[in-house]
């Protein structure tokens, strides 16, 4: 019940944010994204969230293992004492596997790590939502498509087509870093391959390409850990800095060209339908829109349910390409509905879904814990945060000598450092909506060439 409570206050912190910048001007000009983002920092580390509200319940433990001459096979799953918590029959009919939940924490709040019994058995664990990711999950999910709901996707194509060209200079730029950084460490760290290509599945696609390749490149779950704490607070930071004074940064220390808006993105867009001034959003509450923003609303959750369904399909059959599918899936079913002028056309679907990736960018901050820092391991510091600093700045120099102006070079390297789902906050804070479809195009591709590019590359490092 606290959990739902934190949720509903959660969904309301954009509407304070809106009342605040409408009536303080300081606040108005730092934008709503930026102070849901502080905000959420400030309110994730001081502690005053429930540890049930940012801590799964449960671990997804699955136990595999070789085909064998026996009928079945009974594997026992070990507790962090070494008693066993589940007795497994792994056999034939079940592909001589099988996946079950067990608690993610014992009494005192620890962390469970598993074991298995059988040393021929193969285990495989991952913790499963908590209340506050599956609220990011959520909301990005049903925001995406009421943001392209109202968007003219035929002429912003015209416009995003040199985001893919951006897309191929931000791969080159993190394989280029990583590979730098496997030179340095090669010698003295044995798993530098490994972080290299973890560092080249995230930030090309996401976490979840990341999540997929791990077992392949045989990094450790402490390591997987660490490894994605880091580059939750690092990111945080990386987005605060791209959303404030990114563009200046690069204009001025890069002499990068600043975007020019043709003639087709501006009539893709309708200053009247995509509106982001603080005043517009009270329009949400107006009668006469609510009924075509509960239909709008009721249609990207039929879109996320569709696409949650497609995940679940395709995940059992090859789990890496489940993610990869449903963000594809979310984003064409939103491109494909804008065509419907009659859907295009209902009012302020851009400001509502807007309203609720305001509430996704607070969840992501309030999600990062600084003082994980505390826990320092350098090489993985390295790994996450040099491959997003440097990758950043030799990204902004190739995109300058092909001549890509700052904008497009921003949304693209957020959409591959970040994945889609950061695209539109990021787009609202540059006030730049004809580079959104740039983004989140790069993005989707980002996420279906991670995986491949992470497995390559650490094949590649792990010869040198």
């Amino acid at each position: 019940m606290l959990n739902i409570i934190i949720v509903l206050l959660f969904m309301a912190v954009p509407a304070l944010m809106i009342f605040l910048c409408v009536k303080i001007k300081a606040l108005n000009k730092l934008g709503i994204v930026l102070l849901c983002y502080i905000v959420g920092m400030v309110i994730g580390n001081l502690g005053l969230l429930p540890h049930s509200f940012n801590t799964p319940s449960v671990t997804n433990v699955s136990v595999s293992i070789a085909e064998q001459a026996d009928e079945a096979v009974d594997v026992d799953i070990l507790g962090a004492d070494g008693e066993v918590v589940e007795t497994l029959t792994l056999n034939a009919e079940n592909g001589w596997t099988q996946t079950v939940k067990l608690p993610y924490e014992d009494e005192n709040e620890n962390a469970i790590n598993y074991t298995v019994s059988d040393e021929n058995a193969v285990l495989t664990a991952s913790a499963g939502d908590s209340t506050l990711s599956l609220l990011q999950s959520i909301t990005i999910c049903l925001a995406l498509p009421l943001v392209l709901f109202s968007l003219d996707i035929r002429k912003f194509f015209k416009v995003a087509k040199k985001g893919m060209l951006c897309m191929l200079l931000a791969g080159v730029s993190v394989v280029l870093v990583t590979f730098v950084l496997h030179l340095i460490f090669r010698s003295s760290l044995e798993h530098s391959a490994q972080y290299a290509a973890g560092a080249v599945a995230v930030y090309t696609g996401g976490t979840v390409n990341f999540g997929s390749i791990r077992n392949a490149i045989g990094i450790s779950n402490n390591d997987y850990i660490v490894f994605n704490t880091y580059d939750s607070v690092v990111s945080v930071i990386y987005i605060f800095f791209l959303s404030t004074i990114g563009r200046k940064f690069f204009l001025k220390a890069f002499k990068m060209k600043p975007f020019e808006q043709d003639d087709s993105a501006s009539a893709a867009i309708d200053s009247t339908t995509i509106d982001e001034s603080v005043f517009t959003y009270k329009e949400i509450l107006y009668k006469k829109n609510i009924p075509g923003l509960l239909a709008a609303l009721g249609l990207s959750a039929v879109i996320f349910g569709i696409s949650y369904a497609l995940n679940l399909l395709v995940s059992s059959f090859n789990p890496s390409l489940g993610m990869t599918v449903m963000m594809l899936s979310i984003t064409t079913f939103g491109i494909a509905f804008s065509f419907i002028k009659k859907v295009r056309e209902i009012r302020k679907t851009f400001q509502l879904g807007m309203y609720i990736i305001y509430a996704f960018c607070f969840s992501v901050a309030a999600s990062a814990d600084f003082k994980a820092l505390l826990n320092f391991s350098l090489p993985i510091f390295c790994y996450v945060c040099v491959t997003i600093v440097v990758g950043l700045m030799v990204h902004a120099l190739l995109s300058k000598l092909f001549k890509i102006d700052v904008d497009t070079m921003i949304i693209t390297s957020v959409s591959a450092v970040c994945s889609p789902p950061f695209v539109p906050a990021v787009v609202a804070s540059l006030n730049n909506n004809a580079i959104l479809v740039s983004g989140l195009a790069t993005g989707v591709v980002g996420y279906a060439v991670g995986n491949y590019l992470g497995n390559a590359v650490y094949l590649l490092y792990s010869m040198i």
